[in-house]
């Protein structure tokens, strides 16, 4: 590691809503990491399968003054023969 370089941990939050983790995030101002798919929005269709309908934005708000990034994982791994 060189020298004069700050490590920064980032606090990873399960969804982004107003309750006890990001008010102490809040509190310790504290980046943060917010999972994409928590902000994703669903609906159900016909015949009872969830589909994909956008995102979430109606918690947003939380975010203004605070560092956050929301991050998008591998759901699977494909194997090739």
């Amino acid at each position: 590691m060189t020298a004069g370089r700050d490590l920064t941990f980032w606090l990873g939050l399960p969804a982004l809503r107003d309750n006890a983790l990001w008010r102490m995030a809040r509190r310790l101002q504290a980046p943060v990491l917010i999972s994409a798919n928590a902000l994703s929005r669903w609906r159900t269709d016909s015949i009872g399968l969830r589909l994909w309908s956008g995102f979430e934005t109606r918690w947003l708000h939380l975010v203004g003054g605070q560092r956050a990034m929301a991050m998008v994982g591998l759901d699977g791994l494909v194997r090739r023969a």
